[in-house]
């Protein structure tokens, strides 16, 4: 189980998150702020630079994000810059298949000090606007996750691990099996997997392409975002004042006692409430180790900002 948050990873998977204009509630707040800070052509360049490496497709370079230098910006960056050129041609080239590249993509391509010089300005830029500003917050999470699988860890072993990592995944020994939308297998063949939790990893866990590389296995952690404050006052006619704040103290996924302690009510009041908003589809309720996690669904997020939109994400 990886110790912290990776930068590289979360580079990667927050632009992923930059380049859709579909609703992801709990990011649409870091959204704003961060397209409102690469405004100038300075840093619309460099997001220029990084976007069409990591695009929104079934590939993704995989030197982008180093396992040697995991958890470590600039031995990250480092890593990046250091891609022995033979690997950097051949995953560049497969990108180039399945994304429309820049020119400037060939010179990266080839190994070229500039484009690599480039690249590695924008990595540090991005993360220091994009990135650091919320570092506190993502690692915070990230920690709240790692408590409770090493909780899981230590009531049930690895296989409990496994078992409960994401609503996406299913242990069925000795596979992990993972909703992912291309057909692929990872046979470990006697080396170990990393478990890397990540903020900006969003429906389902991912991997690297190249199954030589050291295997590690990105997943999303259950209460990931930057939640707005929206206020339950439009909703109490509608729900009730005790269901409607419940409603809106759910968004970033809190436990019935945290509910209990915010809202100033019992532990039962508090039940009583989520089973409803369960069964009408506007929250829902994941066990965490010893605790139960309740969390606004896209239907219970969309009624609390009036939103019609479709919130599927690509």
């Amino acid at each position: 189980m990886a110790a912290a948050a990776d930068p590289m990873w979360e580079i990667v998977l927050s632009l992923h998150i930059l380049q859709t204009r579909r609703p992801a509630f709990t990011l649409d707040k870091w959204r704003r702020e961060v397209r409102g800070r690469f405004t100038d052509q300075r840093r619309r360049g460099q997001l220029a630079r990084l976007m069409p490496l990591a695009p929104i497709a079934t590939y993704m370079p995989d030197f982008l994000t180093p396992s040697h230098a995991a958890g470590n910006l600039v031995e990250g960056i480092d890593a990046v810059l250091s891609t022995p050129p033979p690997r950097l041609r051949r995953e560049m080239q497969r990108l180039g298949a399945v994304s429309r590249l820049p020119a400037w993509a060939g010179e990266l391509a080839a190994g070229k000090s500039d484009p690599l010089h480039n690249l590695g300005k924008a990595l540090g830029d991005y993360h220091r606007f994009a990135l650091a500003p919320y570092w506190h917050h993502i690692q915070e999470r990230v920690d709240t996750d790692r408590t409770a699988r090493g909780q899981a860890l230590l009531d049930g072993g690895p296989e409990h691990l496994l078992e409960t990592l994401s609503p996406q995944t299913s242990w069925r020994r000795p596979v992990l099996e993972i909703n992912y939308p291309v057909d692929r297998d990872l046979r470990l063949d006697g080396r170990g997997i990393t478990l890397l939790p990540s903020f900006f990893c969003q429906t389902y866990p991912i991997t690297l392409a190249d199954v030589t590389l050291p295997p590690v296995l990105v997943y999303p952690i259950a209460q990931a975002g930057f939640p707005s404050a929206p206020t339950a006052e439009g909703l109490s006619a509608l729900l009730g004042a005790t269901r409607a704040a419940i409603l809106v103290a759910t968004r970033p996924g809190r436990s019935t006692g945290e509910l209990a302690k915010l809202l100033n009510v019992s532990a039962g009041t508090v039940s009583y409430h989520v089973s409803a908003l369960r069964d009408a589809e506007l929250v829902i309720s994941r066990r965490n180790a010893n605790m139960v996690v309740h969390t606004t669904t896209p239907l219970g997020g969309k009624l609390l900002h009036g939103r019609h939109q479709s919130t599927t994400r690509p």
